[in-house]
């Protein structure tokens, strides 16, 4: 996996959290939000696991080529 950026979202039901993993495909790339979510399940912590993933051309970057997490909230 190339890029990947990961938010915590607030869970209205619950009150706390649930990771949204934003994804950028390499091109060609079979992966799905499945086999994202499976490999998660693998190599992270139970609580880092995401619930959602959305696969994206590109992540929004700052000029210092940090991740714009403000960006992907309001996608």
């Amino acid at each position: 996996m190339p890029f990947a950026g990961q938010l915590a979202e607030r869970h209205q039901l619950r009150g706390g959290s649930a990771g949204h993993a934003y994804v950028v495909r390499r091109p060609g790339s079979p992966l799905t939000s499945d086999a994202h979510i499976t490999w998660s399940r693998r190599e992270m912590a139970h609580c880092e696991v995401p619930r959602r993933v959305t696969f994206v051309p590109r992540l929004p970057r700052s000029a210092g080529g940090k991740v714009l997490k403000g960006d992907l909230r309001d996608r």
